[in-house]
Protein backbone atom coordinates (compact mmCIF):
# COMPACT_ATOMS: atom_id res chain seq x y z
CA UNK A 1 0.00 0.00 0.00
CA UNK A 2 1.01 3.82 -0.26
CA UNK A 3 1.70 6.18 -2.72
CA UNK A 4 4.41 6.43 -5.54
CA UNK A 5 4.74 9.14 -8.29
CA UNK A 6 7.24 10.11 -10.89
CA UNK A 7 8.23 11.65 -14.31
CA UNK A 8 5.37 10.78 -16.61
CA UNK A 9 4.78 11.61 -20.19
CA UNK A 10 1.38 10.36 -19.98
CA UNK A 11 0.53 13.37 -17.87
CA UNK A 12 -0.41 16.91 -18.71
CA UNK A 13 1.62 18.38 -15.70
CA UNK A 14 4.91 16.08 -16.80
CA UNK A 15 4.05 14.16 -13.17
CA UNK A 16 1.81 10.97 -12.29
CA UNK A 17 1.07 9.22 -9.26
CA UNK A 18 -0.26 6.26 -8.47
CA UNK A 19 -1.57 3.58 -5.53
CA UNK A 20 -1.81 0.37 -6.86
CA UNK A 21 1.69 -0.51 -8.07
CA UNK A 22 4.43 -3.29 -8.30
CA UNK A 23 7.84 -3.63 -7.69
CA UNK A 24 9.40 -4.84 -10.88
CA UNK A 25 13.43 -4.65 -11.29
CA UNK A 26 13.47 -2.34 -8.47
CA UNK A 27 11.26 0.27 -9.83
CA UNK A 28 7.56 0.79 -8.96
CA UNK A 29 5.87 0.05 -12.11
CA UNK A 30 1.81 2.02 -11.99
CA UNK A 31 -0.72 -0.82 -12.37
CA UNK A 32 -2.97 1.29 -15.09
CA UNK A 33 -6.53 2.08 -13.15
CA UNK A 34 -8.21 2.31 -16.90
CA UNK A 35 -8.83 -0.29 -19.54
CA UNK A 36 -10.21 -0.04 -22.89
CA UNK A 37 -13.43 -2.46 -23.23
CA UNK A 38 -13.40 -4.91 -25.50
CA UNK A 39 -16.16 -7.60 -26.40
CA UNK A 40 -14.89 -11.12 -26.04
CA UNK A 41 -16.97 -11.49 -29.14
CA UNK A 42 -14.52 -9.16 -31.36
CA UNK A 43 -12.20 -10.97 -33.66
CA UNK A 44 -8.84 -11.33 -32.04
CA UNK A 45 -6.67 -9.90 -35.36
CA UNK A 46 -9.10 -6.66 -35.00
CA UNK A 47 -8.51 -6.23 -30.89
CA UNK A 48 -6.09 -3.50 -29.78
CA UNK A 49 -3.01 -4.65 -28.33
CA UNK A 50 0.14 -2.45 -27.09
CA UNK A 51 2.69 -4.23 -28.50
CA UNK A 52 6.86 -4.04 -28.04
CA UNK A 53 8.97 -3.85 -30.56
CA UNK A 54 12.08 -6.58 -30.96
CA UNK A 55 11.15 -6.56 -27.56
CA UNK A 56 14.13 -8.81 -26.73
CA UNK A 57 16.55 -6.06 -27.38
CA UNK A 58 16.03 -4.58 -24.33
CA UNK A 59 18.52 -7.16 -23.32
CA UNK A 60 21.24 -5.28 -25.12
CA UNK A 61 23.78 -3.26 -22.87
CA UNK A 62 23.74 0.24 -23.12
CA UNK A 63 21.21 3.53 -23.33
CA UNK A 64 18.54 3.70 -26.08
CA UNK A 65 20.68 6.21 -28.82
CA UNK A 66 20.95 6.73 -31.92
CA UNK A 67 24.39 5.16 -32.32
CA UNK A 68 22.91 1.94 -30.13
CA UNK A 69 20.72 1.59 -32.96
CA UNK A 70 19.89 -1.94 -32.29
CA UNK A 71 17.92 -1.69 -29.18
CA UNK A 72 14.41 -0.63 -28.98
CA UNK A 73 13.62 -0.97 -25.52
CA UNK A 74 15.26 -0.61 -22.44
CA UNK A 75 12.62 -2.36 -19.90
CA UNK A 76 12.78 -6.92 -19.93
CA UNK A 77 10.35 -8.77 -21.28
CA UNK A 78 8.58 -9.10 -17.80
CA UNK A 79 9.64 -5.02 -17.24
CA UNK A 80 7.50 -4.54 -20.51
CA UNK A 81 4.31 -6.71 -19.00
CA UNK A 82 4.53 -4.53 -15.97
CA UNK A 83 4.64 -1.25 -18.12
CA UNK A 84 1.16 -2.78 -19.76
CA UNK A 85 2.59 -4.24 -22.86
CA UNK A 86 0.31 -7.28 -24.19
CA UNK A 87 1.91 -8.34 -27.32
CA UNK A 88 5.98 -8.66 -28.06
CA UNK A 89 7.80 -9.06 -31.07
CA UNK A 90 10.64 -11.95 -30.39
CA UNK A 91 12.99 -12.84 -33.46
CA UNK A 92 14.56 -15.72 -32.54
CA UNK A 93 18.16 -17.80 -33.80
CA UNK A 94 18.87 -21.68 -33.05
CA UNK A 95 22.89 -21.52 -31.90
CA UNK A 96 24.56 -24.91 -32.79
CA UNK A 97 21.92 -26.51 -34.03
CA UNK A 98 20.58 -27.09 -30.54
CA UNK A 99 16.60 -25.96 -29.86
CA UNK A 100 18.08 -25.66 -26.55
CA UNK A 101 20.10 -22.75 -26.81
CA UNK A 102 17.83 -20.00 -28.90
CA UNK A 103 19.00 -16.95 -28.34
CA UNK A 104 17.12 -13.33 -29.12
CA UNK A 105 18.34 -11.32 -32.03
CA UNK A 106 17.87 -8.05 -34.28
CA UNK A 107 20.52 -7.95 -37.30
CA UNK A 108 19.83 -8.62 -40.68
CA UNK A 109 21.08 -10.69 -43.14
CA UNK A 110 23.35 -10.60 -46.25
CA UNK A 111 22.92 -11.82 -49.79
CA UNK A 112 25.29 -14.34 -49.01
CA UNK A 113 23.65 -16.10 -46.17
CA UNK A 114 25.77 -14.69 -43.77
CA UNK A 115 24.78 -12.68 -40.69
CA UNK A 116 25.23 -8.64 -41.11
CA UNK A 117 25.22 -6.01 -38.67
CA UNK A 118 23.20 -6.08 -35.24
CA UNK A 119 22.98 -8.08 -32.38
CA UNK A 120 22.12 -11.73 -30.82
CA UNK A 121 21.84 -11.81 -26.93
CA UNK A 122 24.82 -13.34 -24.57
CA UNK A 123 23.16 -14.07 -21.73
CA UNK A 124 19.64 -14.25 -22.60
CA UNK A 125 17.79 -16.99 -24.10
CA UNK A 126 14.53 -18.23 -24.51
CA UNK A 127 14.38 -21.11 -21.90
CA UNK A 128 16.04 -18.52 -19.41
CA UNK A 129 13.49 -15.76 -20.07
CA UNK A 130 10.29 -16.86 -21.00
CA UNK A 131 9.40 -18.86 -17.79
CA UNK A 132 9.55 -15.16 -16.12
CA UNK A 133 6.74 -14.60 -18.53
CA UNK A 134 4.55 -17.66 -17.71
CA UNK A 135 5.37 -16.99 -14.18
CA UNK A 136 3.35 -13.23 -14.45
CA UNK A 137 0.76 -14.64 -16.87
CA UNK A 138 -0.18 -16.94 -14.17
CA UNK A 139 -0.23 -14.41 -11.50
CA UNK A 140 -2.46 -12.10 -13.72
CA UNK A 141 -4.89 -14.72 -14.89
CA UNK A 142 -7.30 -12.04 -16.77
CA UNK A 143 -4.36 -10.76 -18.81
CA UNK A 144 -3.99 -11.92 -22.14
CA UNK A 145 -0.10 -12.25 -23.67
CA UNK A 146 0.48 -12.71 -26.98
CA UNK A 147 3.78 -13.72 -28.31
CA UNK A 148 4.78 -13.17 -32.16
CA UNK A 149 7.90 -15.50 -33.26
CA UNK A 150 9.53 -14.25 -36.05
CA UNK A 151 12.45 -13.71 -38.19
CA UNK A 152 13.75 -17.57 -37.11
CA UNK A 153 16.80 -18.83 -37.91
CA UNK A 154 19.52 -21.75 -37.02
CA UNK A 155 23.16 -22.07 -37.08
CA UNK A 156 25.58 -24.64 -36.82
CA UNK A 157 27.85 -21.77 -35.08
CA UNK A 158 28.36 -21.51 -31.45
CA UNK A 159 28.13 -18.02 -31.63
CA UNK A 160 26.33 -16.14 -34.29
CA UNK A 161 29.01 -13.09 -34.87
CA UNK A 162 29.06 -11.01 -37.58
CA UNK A 163 29.72 -12.90 -41.36
CA UNK A 164 28.48 -16.16 -39.54
CA UNK A 165 26.48 -18.73 -41.96
CA UNK A 166 23.31 -18.84 -41.04
CA UNK A 167 20.06 -20.09 -42.47
CA UNK A 168 16.15 -19.18 -42.44
CA UNK A 169 14.18 -21.61 -39.73
CA UNK A 170 10.48 -21.77 -40.74
CA UNK A 171 8.82 -20.46 -37.27
CA UNK A 172 6.08 -22.99 -37.20
CA UNK A 173 8.85 -25.89 -37.28
CA UNK A 174 8.16 -27.94 -34.48
CA UNK A 175 10.92 -28.32 -32.86
CA UNK A 176 11.21 -24.63 -32.19
CA UNK A 177 7.50 -24.59 -30.92
CA UNK A 178 8.04 -27.60 -28.66
CA UNK A 179 11.03 -25.19 -27.14
CA UNK A 180 8.27 -22.72 -25.94
CA UNK A 181 5.80 -25.00 -24.80
CA UNK A 182 7.73 -27.19 -22.99
CA UNK A 183 8.05 -23.78 -20.85
CA UNK A 184 4.60 -23.41 -20.44
CA UNK A 185 3.85 -21.62 -23.30
CA UNK A 186 0.61 -21.79 -25.69
CA UNK A 187 1.34 -22.15 -29.16
CA UNK A 188 -0.79 -21.78 -32.32
CA UNK A 189 0.67 -22.05 -35.80
CA UNK A 190 -1.93 -21.63 -38.24
CA UNK A 191 -3.40 -18.87 -39.53
CA UNK A 192 -6.17 -19.34 -40.69
CA UNK A 193 -7.14 -20.44 -36.94
CA UNK A 194 -6.13 -17.44 -35.40
CA UNK A 195 -7.87 -15.51 -38.23
CA UNK A 196 -10.91 -16.88 -37.16
CA UNK A 197 -10.38 -16.43 -33.42
CA UNK A 198 -12.43 -14.29 -31.23
CA UNK A 199 -10.75 -12.88 -27.91
CA UNK A 200 -12.78 -15.24 -25.83
CA UNK A 201 -11.57 -18.20 -28.14
CA UNK A 202 -7.67 -16.56 -27.70
CA UNK A 203 -8.00 -16.77 -23.87
CA UNK A 204 -9.45 -20.26 -24.10
CA UNK A 205 -6.47 -21.57 -26.38
CA UNK A 206 -4.13 -19.26 -24.08
CA UNK A 207 -4.88 -20.85 -20.29
CA UNK A 208 -2.42 -22.56 -18.42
Amino acid sequence: SGMVCGSSGQSPSGFQCCSKFEVIEGMASCILHETISVSGATLLRQSPFLMTHDSATSYKGGHLTKANFVKTASASLVGQLACGARAFDLRVIVLNNNFDDIRFHHFNVKSNGKRGVGWVSRDQSVANTIPEMVSWSRMHPDELVLLSVNHCYITAAKKAKYNTPIHSLDCRDARLVQAFTKLGMRAETSCHRLNSWTLDKARQAAEM
